[in-house]
């Protein structure tokens, strides 16, 4: 897919933030706005997903039964 342009105005400090990351990582500024606005982005995408997904599964009445929380439980908490 080719490149689309995107004009941004950023606050000060967080353009010096970028700045500096950009000279610690040696990579471009621009390089680094695109990283961080795409895992923005999915990390967003994907919250909003799962809180459709426990919507409907709420709307379905599809709930984990006592057994299914009871496994989970015992698997992180221990």
């Amino acid at each position: 897919m080719p490149d689309a342009e995107l004009t941004l105005k950023l606050a000060k400090d967080i353009k010096e933030k970028l700045d500096k990351l950009s000279l610690i990582r040696k990579k471009s500024s621009e390089g680094l706005a695109e990283e961080a606005i795409s895992q923005y982005l999915d990390l967003e995408l994907w919250r909003h997903e799962q809180i459709i997904q426990g919507v409907n599964e709420s709307m379905n009445n599809d709930y984990a039964d006592e057994e299914a929380i009871k496994r989970v439980f015992k698997k992180n908490v221990g």
